[in-house]
This record gives C-alpha cells, sequence and structure tokens, in this order.
C-alpha cells in the first residue's frame, strides 16, 4: 500500500496510476483525471472514497454489469481497485480506498 504525503495530484497509486486534476468531489469522495502509465493513451479517472460505506457494493455492480453491457449502458468499466494511505497535516494517516475508470465526458 502505497503512502501518499500530502495532497493526491501528482501522487503514484499502484505503481503506475499518476494522479493528476481534480475533476470533482462531493461528499464521498473526489475524482481526479490519472495517467495509467502502462498505456499513456487510456483516458482514466480514479474515484477516491472517503468512507467504506457502500463502495465496496459500487465497485462490485460496475464489475458485474461491465461483465454483460447492455445497448445504451454507460456504466464505467474499471481497470483496477485498491487502497493507499494518506498523511495528513496533523501527521494522522488516513487509508482510502480508490478505482480507477474509464473516463466518459
Amino acid at each position: 500500500m502505497e503512502l501518499v504525503v500530502g495532497q493526491l495530484p501528482g501522487s503514484m497509486l499502484a505503481s503506475r496510476f499518476l494522479v493528476q486534476d481534480l475533476i470533482d468531489k462531493g461528499s464521498c469522495g473526489a475524482v481526479y483525471a490519472c495517467t495509467d502509465l502502462t498505456n499513456k493513451d487510456a483516458e482514466l479517472v480514479i474515484k477516491v472514497q472517503y468512507g467504506q460505506k457502500y463502495f465496496e457494493e459500487e465497485v462490485q455492480a460496475m464489475l458485474t454489469i461491465g461483465e454483460t453491457p447492455s445497448k445504451g449502458c454507460s456504466t464505467p468499466v474499471v481497470h483496477f481497485c485498491g487502497t493507499f494511505a494518506q498523511q495528513q497535516s496533523d501527521d494522522s494517516i488516513e487509508v482510502h480506498s480508490f478505482v480507477v475508470m474509464t473516463r466518459y465526458g
């Protein structure tokens, strides 16, 4: 598990995903643009979950739908799931889950 010190943009997750600019955030998490260093042509985003509530269910639903896509379905393709630790300004450590998905829009 990687340790991110400070802000997430500019950090590397899973030794291959370079986190870029914040796209949007809400009460449950944030979405960042990212680059997959193993496939720089892929347009991807990383969704970072602040809490664990419902996150595993959401990812599982996306994976299940992705196995049998239907016409007109816009469920993102999941490329990777993981966790990272982030050191806060008060030196406390928070663990976050993340999912890397195809970017739409």
